[in-house]
């Protein structure tokens, strides 16, 4: 078992990783994709392009990139909706993980200049930092908030609802606003970031999972039994496994 897997059994280590991880985020999103004049996806590249709007029609020049504070106050109305539909443990967890990429998003300073000059590669760099960084969150059981919290409790409101489908018509959304607003060569190049940085989230998210869960001794499969682990969100996930059948059924809950 790596070092990693050895952590996230701890409570407080997972806590602490999930919340390393969002330093990791905000470096990839304001090293890589900020200089760039590129936009992320989702809740916090809504606020990013707010926060260009602002900047320009009042001729600011803040110290700050304050996306952050956008992202955290409009966070905080969806958590409070969320509370009771997906429960206190995640939403606890996910409450300390917004606040902290929040802080780490307005508190890490963009480079005066592009750290690597081709665009395409910035977008490569970022794409796997951020979804790298993203993937160790889930992985610990958490979130940094925005369209995941919003498109599970829409999800637990209604049936034939689809997170990912509501991710994608929200992206396709922005990322037209964005082609509209600032050109197509900054939508086209915030996509390929997007994808790259899906590419890596559930490369390291679904990774992490078939290790920690699908781990069974040659006894274990040999006696059909199999002992109970910690799964991926908090304690959540249940294993099933009945006589000596081979084949596993998992279970995950938020």
């Amino acid at each position: 078992m790596s070092m990693l897997h050895k952590a996230i059994q701890n409570r407080w280590c997972r806590q602490a990783l999930a919340v390393a991880a969002t330093l990791l985020y905000a470096i990839g999103v304001n090293w890589f994709i900020v200089p760039m004049g590129l936009y992320t996806g989702g809740l916090l590249g809504f606020c990013q392009v707010a926060r260009t709007l602002i900047v320009e029609a009042l001729g600011l020049s803040p110290n700050v990139d304050f996306s952050g504070v956008l992202y955290l106050a409009a966070n905080v109305p969806i958590l409070l909706l969320a509370w009771q539909a997906l429960g206190r443990g995640f939403l606890v967890r996910t409450a300390v993980c917004t606040v902290t990429s929040s802080l780490f998003l307005s508190l890490v300073p963009p480079p005066a200049a592009p750290l690597v000059e081709e665009t395409l590669t910035n977008c490569v760099l970022g794409g796997i930092l951020v979804g790298f960084s993203l993937g160790i969150v889930l992985t610990c059981g958490c979130s940094t908030g925005g369209l995941d919290i919003l498109g599970l409790w829409l999800a637990k409101k209604g049936k034939g609802f689809s997170v990912g489908r509501f991710s994608l018509s929200f992206n396709a959304l922005l990322y037209t606003l964005c082609a509209v607003l600032f050109g197509l060569r900054a939508a086209i190049y915030s996509i390929i970031y997007t994808v790259f940085c899906a590419l890596f989230i559930d490369r390291g998210h679904q990774q992490n999972i078939t290790e920690q869960v699908l781990i069974f001794t040659k006894d274990e499969e040999h006696h059909g039994t199999a002992r109970a682990r910690r799964d991926l969100l908090g304690g959540q996930g249940r294993l099933h496994r009945r006589g000596p059948a081979r084949a596993v059924r998992v279970r995950l809950q938020i």
